[in-house]
């Protein structure tokens, strides 16, 4: 049976979120889909050793998941969804 090579490659971008004045994240799209989307979509491939793919991460998604990652990231949208519902 002949082989089909196959390559997979998937272009992960945001745009940049981060309003330079204020600081603030001015909507929550990085956040929810790195922690929904993206480390799913690795994550999987340990199911399937035998498949390779290629992820192309564009620098504004890496310097927003970054600031994430740190805590360092103002999400007014976080805030308010971390705030108990008491108050």
């Amino acid at each position: 049976m002949p082989q089909i090579h196959l390559c997979f490659l998937w272009h992960m971008h945001q745009p940049f979120y981060k309003d330079l004045i204020s600081g603030e994240y001015r909507l929550p799209w990085t956040r929810m889909h790195g922690l929904k989307d993206y480390y799913g979509m690795a994550k999987i491939l340990d199911e399937f050793p035998q498949v390779h793919q290629t992820f192309n991460l564009v620098p504004s998604m890496v310097v927003q998941i970054e600031e994430y990652a740190r805590g360092v990231a103002k999400d007014p949208f976080l805030e308010v969804a971390l705030k108990p519902a008491e108050i």
